[in-house]
């Protein structure tokens, strides 16, 4: 049996901190004309002042990138366009974890011996280690960003037969 929610909409998708139906009929139509502009595969955000989570107002839009776009950034971190550190703004509080690179993946002729995930890849192997030797990591954050990129991966609406995909080896 298959059952599908649906729910009509007008408009664009909007994240906001506040409840649109309260704005004006000029704010609301401002707000929709504003959408309209952005492309078609971003989202609109407007986090104003004086609602809850407003201690950062944003305003602008997201793009929404597809499952290959995120793994062709993982992939071009790796040697080609390094991450660097970026330190925290002033105006938040203490940050616990902030890793210079968002998923730390070594590169090597040969298996490494202290793994957490492996993959043998055109003759490469790519590793994320157990425990990573970068400077900010802590021993879970490797593992979330990959439970998070493989939970994306698997969610990827394509067809995923055509294109070689390289099997997970995990360490016991």
């Amino acid at each position: 049996m298959i059952h599908t929610v649906r729910r009509k909409t007008v408009g664009r998708l909007l994240i906001s901190n506040y409840d649109p139906a309260r704005l004006s009929n000029e704010e609301r139509r401002s707000l929709h004309e504003e959408a309209q502009r952005v492309p078609l595969d971003s989202v609109l955000v407007d986090v104003r002042p004086g609602f809850p989570g407003s201690e950062y107002p944003l305003h602008g839009s997201i793009l929404l990138r597809s499952m290959n776009a995120i793994i062709g950034f993982v992939a071009k971190s790796i040697e080609e366009k390094m991450e660097m550190m970026v330190e925290p703004d002033p105006r938040t509080k203490t940050v616990v974890r902030n890793p210079a690179r968002t998923l730390e993946i070594e590169e090597s002729d040969s298996k490494p011996g202290d793994f957490e995930f492996s993959v043998l890849f055109d003759g490469r192997h790519y590793s994320i280690r157990k425990y990573p030797v970068s400077q900010g990591m802590v021993l879970s954050w490797n593992q979330e960003a990959f439970a998070v990129l493989s939970n994306l991966f698997q969610m990827t609406v394509a067809d995923l037969t055509k294109y070689p995909t390289p099997a997970i080896a995990i360490a016991k």
